[in-house]
């Protein structure tokens, strides 16, 4: 095997009268830079053997004063080798081997080895102890037999000390030296060993500590970098974050790098991805991870909260931060550890504070400065104080600012809540599509109602996922269904045989169902929407527009005559008119005298849910007659048509306006009913108030 290269410099003062004291300069020298470096070129040729050699090292030392010694400065050195080796030597039997080194790298070296000592009447010094694996090949060639070739190693290591003289004057401490040193290649025979010329150069300078500061780099890339998060686990969205050893002068640091420390401190570990996926989510994984540049190697501690590399030498270092939640925050932290044991922690190039906080952000708040910016939001994390659309008053959706910014997956993707409207999640078929679109524009509520299965909890609370992040109550979502049962009739009151928001009018959290039932789908296009719109309306505490209307029979009486029927024992012989003023009893008499004995009649009355503005959604159009205000027992048989907008007044208006011929068919709203936008209560915070 190859034997370790070593190297002795020795320079022995010739005559003592030749030293130069150690001046008080010298002596004041707080800290010291060594720099050297070492050429050597050899080569052997004979009969037996012929090979070359050259290898270049250098490096770089910042030595400080040893704890407890005056006179002995140590430091932790920086080495690189470019060692180069050759040749062809004879093994006997007519065999030969080729041995190839080329390598170049960085030696390992021991901490604190490189030492300068002062004596009174001269200096000493060692670049470091160093050892170098060199990987070399060795290819065999004998005439009986293949080549063969195998790869190994050598070691590689050197060092340099003695008493060496101080300058005439000043502080630079320098000199070289030629030095003849024994190489071996390969056999320890002394004809095929010879020796090397090697050439060694150093200077030792004072040190000037100058002041650094590692800054954490502000780039618009951090300016613009949000979370984001996938379904599927992997990182939503990524970024590159620098760090740099600077001095205040502007020159290269003088020292270099031996460690980096990145750190997450404070990271969010919101349940979920978003405030509604996955429903029920529980899982407490950091929403933020660290990881190595691409072509990097790094120790990654627990939950990638940590990283740390060892470097030989430099002044930067990157890390990535990788999201795996669409509201995640945490601070990032950065220390160095210089060459000479200094340390230095990282604060925000720009901003000047300590780490720097993920997202972009001040620190009072989890949300992205950006989001807010570009969607014109404003105030603290908690708050929920969205004021358009009006309604009753009362602010707010019932989700802070910091929920609306994390969002929400609708229809397979995530979407970010209104910060400046309020919002209403809504599961609805797609059957429902266009009725809610007229919710929608009639209400002005920033709707969302394309929810999956698998994107709302049975409990309907569209922002359950939450752990840490500020909220402002359980809000939940409104549920429609299609194809249910009727709804039941209570006290001869007419209700709707087409819907029904069970649990309301209320707010979301008091109606656990909009029931669209099966008569619905029967309906023109027109009638559909409007009774979408209207159950989603009373999900969001708006009240009809009164309550008086009724179902009656009409039929015969024992006279044959018309009669209505109203209840048990009331019977009222009545007459039906055509608007304005034609009498069409005869006809529904000549009906009745068939297979029908009767029909069911809904009859509006004055301020009953037909009253008030006849445009309006939650106006009903079912009524199929109205009592005559001038007669009793005159009926005025009609068709109703269906609404598209929200009033905003209970007067009534078209069929039910004052001095319409022949008269207002329902009138205004009952008292405290109508102005329906005025009623609209979106956040489950406030307690509904009944009209």
């Amino acid at each position: 095997m190859m034997r370790p290269t070593a190297l002795v410099v020795m320079v022995v003062l010739g005559c003592a009268s030749l030293a130069h004291a150690q001046s008080d300069a010298i002596k004041e020298v707080e800290r010291w830079r060594l720099n050297f470096t070492f050429r050597e070129t050899g080569s052997y040729s004979s009969d037996t053997a012929n090979w070359t050699v050259n290898q270049v090292a250098s490096g770089s030392v910042v030595l400080s004063r040893k704890p407890g010694r005056t006179n002995v400065f140590v430091g932790t050195p920086t080495i690189s080798v470019h060692y180069v080796f050759s040749g062809v030597i004879s093994a006997g039997e007519n065999c030969t081997f080729r041995v190839d080194i080329d390598s170049n790298a960085s030696p390992d070296v021991v901490t604190d080895s490189a030492s300068l000592t002062f004596f009174a009447g001269g200096y000493q010094f060692q670049t470091g102890n160093t050892s170098l694996y060199v990987p070399r090949r060795r290819t065999t060639t004998c005439p009986t037999e293949e080549v063969q070739e195998s790869i190994s190693g050598k070691s590689w290591s050197h060092y340099i000390a003695d008493d060496l003289p101080y300058p005439a004057s000043g502080t630079t401490l320098s000199g070289t030296y030629v030095s003849s040193e024994p190489i071996d290649p390969e056999s320890p025979t002394t004809e095929e060993a010879t020796l090397v010329t090697g050439n060694w150069e150093w200077t030792i300078v004072p040190d000037t500590v100058e002041e650094l500061r590692l800054e954490i780099d502000e780039s618009s890339d951090y300016e613009a970098w949000t979370p984001r998060a996938n379904p599927d686990g992997s990182p939503g969205s990524e970024l590159t974050i620098d760090a740099a050893i600077v001095t205040q002068s502007g020159r290269a640091p003088a020292v270099q790098a031996r460690r980096w420390e990145w750190r997450l401190v404070q990271t969010s570990r919101e349940p979920g991805i978003a405030m509604n996926f996955p429903p029920n989510a529980s899982d407490t994984r950091p929403d933020l991870e660290l990881a190595a540049p691409e072509g990097t190697v790094a120790q990654i501690g627990a939950d990638a909260q940590t990283l740390e590399r060892f470097v030989v030498s430099g002044t930067s270092d990157a890390v990535v931060v990788r999201s795996f939640d669409w509201g995640a925050w945490a601070t990032l932290e950065v220390v160095v550890t210089l060459e000479d044991e200094r340390t230095l922690t990282g604060v925000a190039k720009v901003t000047g504070g300590n780490g720097l906080r993920l997202p972009k952000r001040p620190s009072s708040s989890y949300i992205a400065d950006v989001w807010k910016s570009d969607n014109g939001a404003s105030g603290a994390d908690d708050v929920d104080n969205e004021a358009e659309p009006p309604g009753d008053g009362t602010a707010g959706d019932g989700l802070s600012l910091y929920q609306e910014y994390r969002g929400f997956y609708e229809n397979g993707r995530h979407v970010f809540g209104a910060p400046r409207k309020k919002d209403l999640f809504i599961k609805a078929p797609e059957a429902a599509t266009t009725g809610v679109a007229l919710f929608k524009r009639a209400s002005g509520i920033e709707t969302h109602a394309r929810l999956r299965d698998g994107e709302l909890p049975a409990s309907r609370v569209i922002n359950s996922n939450r752990a840490q992040g500020p909220g402002a109550t359980e809000q939940h979502a409104l549920v429609v269904t299609m194809g249910g049962a009727q709804a039941p009739q209570q006290g001869g009151t007419a209700r709707s045989t087409l819907g029904q928001a069970v649990g309301g009018p209320g707010n979301p959290k008091m109606v656990s169902e909009i029931r669209i039932m099966g008569d619905w789908a029967v309906l023109p296009a027109a009638k559909r929407d409007q009774v979408v719109a209207h159950e989603l309306l009373h999900g969001v505490n708006v009240w009809h527009h009164g309550e008086q209307d009724r179902l009656v029979a009409w039929g015969l009486d024992d006279e044959n005559e018309l009669a209505e029927l109203s209840g048990p024992g009331s019977t009222t012989k009545i007459q039906v008119f055509a608007e304005p003023n034609i009498d069409v009893t005869e006809t529904i008499v000549a009906a009745l005298t068939g297979p029908t004995q009767f029909f069911l009649t809904w009859l509006g009355v004055e301020s009953g849910q037909h009253a008030g503005h006849d445009q309006c959604v939650m106006r009903y159009f079912s009524s199929q007659a109205y009592v005559s205000s001038e007669d009793t027992t005159i009926r005025f048989r009609v068709q109703e048509a269906p609404g598209a907008t929200l009033c905003t007044a209970s007067t009534g208006t078209g069929v039910n306006e004052p001095g319409r011929n022949p008269q207002a068919r329902y009138s205004d709203a009952a008292a405290g009913r109508g102005n329906c936008k005025a009623q609209v209560l979106v956040t489950d915070a406030a307690q509904a108030p009944s009209r």
